[in-house]
């Protein structure tokens, strides 16, 4: 079934308009993606649960926030090597995310920004269920920091380079059901590293 999902994403394209300070507006192109995906997918009760999934991922409202916040880092005004700039932006992605970020422009060579940003992260509510599969349910609290050093491009904006550092540790709790009347508790750690290139 995933094979099939992914084949049915290869081609696809969406658009969408980005401003100056790098907020995202006029999304495209979602709607045709999602529903290639659907028709990939054979009938029954388990690609109703996940199809359930995916029409949540794609929704629109729900991109351009996570598209917006992923990307406008720039300050509404100039600032000067050295300077730092602060963001605080709460979205609901699958479940809630509070992210603060502070920003600072360590650097500017050769028509290229060299900013570091540190974002704490407080993700999910341990006492809430994810509306993702009834019949499963179960909650998730994680919290943590992910670190990012970017290259950016003065002139156009675009991020050229990017490191990524995250750490995050919390608790999934899955709630009593007939494959397990008890329920259970399962701690969680993430860590990781990525970078994230323009090439092309």
């Amino acid at each position: 079934m995933m094979a099939a999902m992914v084949s049915a994403m290869a081609g696809c394209k969406f658009q969408m308009t980005i401003k100056p300070t790098g907020e995202t507006s006029n999304l495209r192109g979602m709607k045709e993606m999602l529903a290639k995906i659907m028709g990939s997918m054979s009938q029954g009760p388990e690609s109703e649960q996940i199809g359930s999934v995916f029409e949540k991922m794609f929704d629109e409202k729900q991109l351009k926030e996570l598209t917006g916040n992923m990307m406008a880092m720039f300050p509404a005004e100039p600032v000067a090597v050295g300077d730092s700039w602060y963001d605080t932006k709460s979205i609901n992605f699958m479940m809630p995310i509070d992210i603060d970020t502070t920003y600072m422009l360590k650097q500017s060579k050769d028509g290229i920004a060299y900013i570091d940003a540190v974002s704490k992260f407080d993700m999910g509510d341990s006492t809430k269920p994810l509306e993702i599969d009834p019949n499963n349910k179960m909650s998730m609290q994680l919290s943590g920091s992910i670190n990012t050093t970017s290259e950016i491009d003065e002139e156009t904006g675009l991020t050229r380079k990017s490191n990524i550092t995250m750490n995050f540790s919390g608790i999934m709790k899955m709630e009593a059901n007939e494959q397990m009347p008890d329920g259970m508790t399962i701690p969680m750690t993430i860590k990781g590293e990525s970078v994230v290139e323009l090439i092309k």
